[in-house]
């Protein structure tokens, strides 16, 4: 936001950015992941078949993941760092992952897709969300409340003070 404020960068920009260096760490992780036995191991117990094997029944799957969640999820951070306030843009990385839990679960008690302890080999199940996902959805609440509360109470003056910075900026 402090980048936005001072007019140079367009949102855009600003989310390409950022966007192109997560990239970046994820890229490096995901090497430092597939060279080592150790950490596929502790990452990935169930990857028989090796890291980078993906069943040709979830390519569809994937590729709609990849496309349409990053082209939403770009266009949402885009518009968010124009319009809504720095603790709500923030607040989107830590709700999507809870986001994907409960639609797990909806799937898995609406009889969508089948739990996978209760599938059988080879049929197409979702693992469960366990205690451990619990326990982290409890934590992410809490920092949802602590950005509401610390939320500014009047975002649209806080963007008029900025823009007036900026225009005295600019005069002199």
């Amino acid at each position: 936001k402090r980048v936005l404020a001072t007019g140079r960068y367009e949102s855009v920009t600003v989310t390409a950015w950022s966007t192109f260096a997560s990239t970046c760490m994820m890229g490096i992780f995901a090497l430092a992941m597939s060279a080592s036995d150790t950490l596929t191991e502790f990452f990935c117990s169930d990857c028989y078949n090796g890291v980078w094997y993906i069943p040709s029944s979830a390519i569809p799957a994937l590729i709609f993941f990849i496309v349409m969640t990053s082209c939403a999820a770009f266009g949402m951070i885009t518009w968010a760092n124009r319009y809504a306030s720095s603790t709500l843009v923030i607040g989107y990385s830590v709700i999507q992952p809870m986001a994907s839990a409960i639609l797990i679960m909806l799937l898995i008690i609406m009889g969508v897709e089948m739990n996978c302890a209760e599938a059988e080999n080879g049929e197409r199940c979702l693992v469960e969300p366990d205690k451990y996902t619990a326990i982290g959805a409890l934590g992410v609440m809490i920092g949802l409340v602590v950005i509401i509360r610390t939320e500014p109470k009047d975002v649209n003056a806080t963007f008029q003070n900025k823009e007036s910075c900026n225009d005295k900026q600019q005069v002199e």
